[in-house]
């Protein structure tokens, strides 16, 4: 499925078949927003790659450009609702295992900067404790783009294949090594 998001923030889905899961009545699903809003940054040096293969489950976004890698999960709140404590700390963890994998996988060591990215009706605002960024889903493209360059170009190439590596599930090799 492609998704795209216009001026007014409409998201388009196409798909040669229609998705059962998503109604008119239903909003888009969280990690479809964020897919959309990642989409919009291709021209500004960002790459992503969504649902990637993850030791327990997936997860939902690794966004890759100028300003770093980021491991991203897509979560829908209620109004007044909070986040729950332990996703932080999962994300934590896995943005750990992230990071050395893609170390093996690419040759060099990176940071992976963790990143929740909340979809809900009231604004989530910005939240950054050093380790985990927590921000609400309009702030994400303004967020990547004021991100301090931390990679080059010839840095960008080999992560990314990395990236796709792991987004495939064809790195049983280096892990094994």
């Amino acid at each position: 499925m492609n998704t795209a998001a216009g001026a007014d923030n409409t998201i388009v889905m196409s798909d040669r078949t229609a998705d059962p899961q998503y109604t008119l009545s239903q909003p888009p699903a969280p990690e479809v927003l964020t897919a959309a809003v990642l989409a919009q940054l291709a021209d500004r040096g960002w790459d992503s790659v969504h649902h990637v293969p993850a030791p327990y489950g997936h997860y939902d976004h690794i966004a890759l450009g100028p300003g770093g890698v980021v491991l991203i999960e897509s979560v829908r709140l209620a109004p007044e609702a909070a986040l729950d404590p332990e996703l932080r700390t999962h994300l934590l963890a896995d943005a750990r295992v992230v990071r050395e994998r893609l170390s093996a996988l690419a040759g060099r060591r990176t940071w992976v900067q963790s990143m929740i990215v909340v979809w809900g009706p009231e604004d989530a605002g910005c939240v950054i404790d050093g380790r985990c960024v927590v921000l609400d889903g309009s702030r994400l493209s303004r967020w990547l783009e004021r991100r301090p360059s931390q990679l080059t170009a010839g840095d960008l190439g080999p992560l990314f294949a990395a990236v796709q590596q792991l987004a495939a599930g064809s790195e049983s090799a280096a892990a094994a090594a």
